[in-house]
């Protein structure tokens, strides 16, 4: 993870914990895709809100997005959508028990 980020984005982080996977499948041009995405918690201290990430590939591109706009932005895989609207409450249950 960190190797990708330094890549894609050119920054250092800090892997804070892994959290999990989510499978994802979809067809494109009549192939059937599939992946698995693993997914981090990061910790990116050079990143910022109000400045949205300058990838360093040309076929990628970073951009902050409210979390109630995540539907519209058909982010995928939809998972993930969930995940990041509740990950704060998912990491207060883990640290209550």
């Amino acid at each position: 993870m960190k190797r990708e980020i330094q890549e894609e984005l050119g920054i250092d982080c800090n892997i804070v914990r892994f959290l999990g996977l989510v499978e994802h499948k979809w067809e494109s041009k009549g192939k059937l895709n599939c992946e698995i995405n693993q997914v981090f918690e990061v910790d990116c201290p050079s990143l910022h809100l109000l400045n949205n990430p300058t990838s360093k590939e040309s076929h990628l591109e970073f951009f902050w997005s409210p979390i109630d706009d995540l539907d519209s932005y058909n982010l995928k895989p939809y998972p993930l959508r969930d995940l990041i609207a509740n990950f704060n409450n998912l990491v207060n249950m883990q640290y209550e028990n």
